[in-house]
């Protein structure tokens, strides 16, 4: 008796584990599911930190951040980028998970997103990220 009421344990822990961010947000039409996880995480500049305008050089800001999937071979991203909610989009269908983009004309606070796409139906924004640049 103590060993089946473990395997039921065992067996209800497992059900629950495998079955959890098996419903995720959907696409604009509501087709599909995406799993938890494809939610853009860890961005680079970090989120509400500090971006200086070195000013000795035109360069490039870069993005960046970390993303798990299933659908790694389909995954594109959108990025938007501005000082203002919403941001513009900036870079369309990008296949890597890191971008450049043109630094602002001027100091400012800095909103921008990622929106993971797998098709054209199915589409996963992540969170407003912030940054202030300096």
């Amino acid at each position: 008796m103590k060993l089946s009421i473990n395997y039921l344990i065992i067996l209800s822990a497992f059900l629950f584990i495998s079955c959890e961010g098996a419903q995720g947000p959907t696409g604009p039409e509501g087709s599909g599911s995406f799993i938890a996880s494809s939610v853009p995480a860890n961005p680079q500049p970090p989120d509400d930190g500090q971006l200086y305008n070195i000013d000795l050089f035109d360069y490039k800001i870069l993005l960046s951040w970390s993303i798990h999937t299933n659908y790694n071979e389909n995954v594109r991203f959108d990025i938007y980028f501005g000082d203002t909610v919403p941001s513009p989009l900036v870079v369309e269908n990008v296949t890597t998970p890191y971008v450049l983009v043109d630094p602002p004309v001027d100091s400012s606070s800095i909103v921008w997103q990622v929106v993971v796409k797998i098709d054209e139906h199915q589409s996963m924004p992540g969170p407003l990220w912030r940054f202030d640049w300096r």
